[in-house]
């Protein structure tokens, strides 16, 4: 039961792609415009296409999601804001990081109620509960900062700005 959840939503969220943002698509003409008959009525005006043939391909900007949006999406499901800002292998770490140590915290939490142990041996299993729990309060709050910073950075512009005397080297 532990390990079919996490598959089934990493599956999920890995299948599906980002809910929102590619990068800078090429829209084609659309073709279905050209038939329009050209009789001088209004109808046909609006049939015909809005740019020409030369711009047939146009570059639509990148759709962007607030900074906010996507710290909270990663806050609600582990992964999510990462999946906004097109980032599907850091979604998935995220996803598996946070899921695994839930679900030890949570593991460990069922055995030390479920079983009759010694003091040492309890004291040794909460230990091991808290460890989970504090890791997955920090994996919890790196995911967050980390789409919070990727929706922030996303039209930044990393060209290689190396020198040309150096680039040989």
């Amino acid at each position: 039961m532990y390990i079919v959840i996490p598959a089934v939503w990493l599956a999920l969220f890995v299948v599906r792609g980002a809910s929102c943002g590619d990068a800078e698509r090429f829209v084609p003409f659309p073709a279905f415009h050209a038939a329009a008959v050209d009789d001088g009525t209004e109808a046909a005006e609006s049939m015909k296409p809005a740019i020409t043939a030369p711009e047939s391909l146009v570059i639509v900007p990148r759709m962007t999601v607030k900074p906010s949006t996507a710290m909270y999406h990663s806050l609600f499901v582990p992964g999510w804001g990462q999946l906004n800002n097109n980032r599907k292998m850091k979604a998935a770490l995220f996803f598996c990081a946070e899921t695994v140590l839930l679900g030890g915290y949570l593991y460990k939490n069922h055995v030390l109620r479920s079983g009759d142990h010694s003091a040492w041996d309890k004291e040794v299993i909460r230990t091991d509960r808290n460890t989970y729990l504090m890791y997955w309060i920090i994996s919890k709050f790196l995911g967050m900062t980390d789409a919070y910073v990727d929706a922030q950075l996303i039209d930044f512009n990393v060209r290689d700005v190396t020198p040309e005397e150096l680039k040989g080297k």
